[in-house]
């Protein structure tokens, strides 16, 4: 791993050719609680486009947050991963994402760079190998000033093989301020999205 940061372009994000889908990752979320009878269940849904997948969190027909990931093309053996967490709530609390690269079920040969985050002042966050080969976790346990709003991080894979179509598996765990609610909303996401698929398949 090396956990330096990077710059790139900027990859186009369109939303198009959605589908709902029933089984590609388990998604879901939770109120905090000391007992599972304080915990509530919120509904989820996942919508998969050619590079990205976004999980929608609704509660009481309202929709609480989104999380979002992309996954660009390769370019010069770069890969770009998007994760990215709005929601209409008072703010997110902590972030935590563990992940790792695919291709067709394999870790690659790969190496991970964490792009600056932006925004002054971010707090401290852990960048690093995590546990399980490929795995690596980034984890910010209080967002402090950025909490309101949306939060964004980006990724750079660097592939030592040439690789066509990558896919990297997601585990999501963030906490979000309910406002007047003492008790933060939990969401959760365990997927794998993949890059957009190459010309002519």
């Amino acid at each position: 791993m090396v956990p330096d940061p990077s710059t790139g372009h900027e990859p186009g994000a369109r939303r198009s050719r959605r589908a709902v889908l029933t089984a590609t990752g388990a998604v879901g979320a939770a109120l905090a609680g000391c007992s599972s009878v304080r915990r509530r269940r919120l509904s989820s849904s996942i919508e998969h486009d050619d590079g990205d997948m976004h999980v929608d969190y609704t509660a009481g027909g309202s929709r609480v947050a989104t999380a979002s990931f992309l996954v660009s093309s390769p370019s010069d053996g770069r890969v770009r991963f998007r994760p990215h967490l709005s929601q209409d709530l008072s703010g997110v609390e902590s972030y935590r994402l563990r992940f790792k690269p695919v291709v067709d079920g394999s870790v690659p040969n790969f190496a991970v760079a964490l792009e600056r985050p932006g925004g002054h002042p971010f707090p401290e966050y852990r960048f690093q190998s995590a546990e399980g080969y490929g795995w690596t976790l980034f984890e910010v346990p209080d967002l402090g000033a950025q909490s309101p709003g949306s939060f964004t991080v980006d990724f750079w894979f660097d592939l030592l093989d040439e690789v066509e179509r990558l896919g990297v598996q997601v585990e999501l765990r963030a906490t979000l301020d309910a406002g007047l609610d003492p008790r933060p909303y939990v969401v959760e996401a365990l997927l794998t999205v993949h890059g957009p698929a190459p010309e002519g398949e």
